[in-house]
């Protein structure tokens, strides 16, 4: 396995989940990241202010140009006023 695969996608490969699977996944973080902003009322300038972000740093971690590590999240979720599970349920349609 190539050292350069994000960890979360190596652990799910490890344990037997597909790269498909894993891609359908990502996907509904994704639209859940977007979806936490939205419920926030928030516009990305707006969290991008709050956070000491550029604007294109949240366009593209919303739409999958960058990838959002474990601290990114928190700090998004902490924004949101969700909790960190919001994000990582992808079996559950978001609210």
């Amino acid at each position: 396995m190539p050292a350069n695969l994000p960890t979360l996608m190596s652990l799910y490969l490890r344990q037997g989940v597909s790269l498909q699977d894993y891609d359908s996944r990502y996907r509904q973080f994704l639209k859940r990241l977007r979806q936490a902003r939205l419920d926030a009322s928030l516009t990305q300038e707006q969290v991008a202010e709050r956070l000491g972000k550029p604007q294109s740093f949240i366009s593209k971690s919303e739409n999958g140009e960058r990838r959002v590590d474990a601290l990114e999240l928190e700090a998004f979720a902490s924004l949101y006023g969700k909790p960190i599970d919001y994000f990582l349920d992808t079996d559950t349609p978001p609210e």
